[in-house]
């Protein structure tokens, strides 16, 4: 028995068998931290699908209440209350510009500066 832990076959094959069990070793470990990163990413999927549905279902709530039904009444159907008034404020289709000193396009070029002249020809001004 002495004789066959001497030969050096037998210390060949422990040493590919140790070799073997490292090698093995470190993929595992390496395929660990891809399983444990794909489980991070995974959880984190979970937690915003949670946020959404959450976010959902109370969006849902609002949905069921008055207050919601009211403002699509008033937006869609013109509600009103009895007491109260409703104004209309329309935009100014022709505004007028009020200008202090009323200056020709010319003077204003004259008065720019080189590179604004440049920037403008270059943008096509």
């Amino acid at each position: 028995m002495n004789k066959i832990l001497n030969s050096k076959l037998f210390s060949v094959i422990v040493g590919i068998v140790v070799l073997w069990l490292v090698v093995s070793s470190i993929s595992l470990n390496f395929q660990r931290k891809i399983v444990d990163k794909e489980v991070r990413n995974a959880e984190a999927k979970v937690a915003d699908v949670q946020r959404e549905t959450d976010y959902l279902n109370k969006f849902l709530d609002y949905f069921k209440t008055s207050d919601f039904l009211e403002r699509e009444a008033r937006l869609k159907l013109n509600y009103k209350d009895k007491d109260e008034k409703v104004v209309f404020v329309y935009k100014d289709k022709n505004p007028k510009l009020e200008a202090s000193d009323p200056m020709d396009f010319r003077e204003l070029i004259d008065k720019m500066p080189n590179y604004k002249k440049w920037m403008l020809y270059l943008l096509g001004y």
